[in-house]
Order: structure tokens, then C-alpha cells, then sequence
């Protein structure tokens, strides 16, 4: 019934079983559509779902949606954190050589 596209309250109601059932019968299902991922993707999702599918949305229009094109924006991202991260110390730095500098005059 699930895989014709029947709904769990219909379901429900024909087969008179109770919600906890029917969602039950209904991951079952999915696990074995291999659709299982999907489902927990979404649980993980939770409160995130509408930024992931902008994400998504925006990375599709972009034209990357590759493995490798996903994996190199992950890396970037890195790259990107460790620079800004960097660039801090620098300041830091800059700002001690200073006092150092003023102290020598």
C-alpha cells in the first residue's frame, strides 16, 4: 500500500492499525527502499530542515552538486577558518610588535 502511494491514515483506517504501527510498517518500508538514509537525514535535520534545502537550492543553481564538489567546499571552508584564525594571531603579533616598537623610541 505504501509503495502505492497510499497514505498512513488511509492505511491506517484499512487495515485498522494504530499510528504507532503504520509508522513503524512505514520505516520498515523505507529501509527496504533504501530510503531509510533520507528519513534520518530529515530527524537530523529537525530545526535546520529549511537552511539545508536553501543550501541545497543554492548549490544546485551554482551547478555543484558533485562529490568532489561538495568535498572541496567542505575543504575550503577548513582553509577558510584556519586563515581567518591566523589572521588574528597576526594581529595579535602586529599589535606586540608595536608596543615593542614605541619602547625602542
Amino acid at each position: 500500500m505504501f509503495k502505492e502511494g497510499n497514505g498512513n491514515v488511509d492505511i491506517a483506517i484499512a487495515l485498522n492499525l494504530s499510528t504507532a504501527k503504520v509508522i513503524s510498517l512505514y520505516h520498515d518500508y523505507l529501509k527496504l527502499s533504501n530510503l531509510d538514509k533520507l528519513i534520518n537525514l530529515y530527524y537530523d535535520l529537525d530545526k535546520d530542515l529549511k537552511l539545508s534545502i536553501e543550501l541545497y537550492e543554492r548549490m544546485k543553481s551554482e551547478g555543484l552538486l558533485t562529490t568532489k564538489d561538495i568535498v572541496n567546499i567542505a575543504r575550503a571552508q577548513v582553509q577558510l577558518r584556519d586563515l581567518i584564525r591566523n589572521i588574528y594571531v597576526l594581529y595579535d603579533e602586529i599589535g606586540r610588535l608595536n608596543i615593542i616598537k614605541m619602547d625602542l623610541r
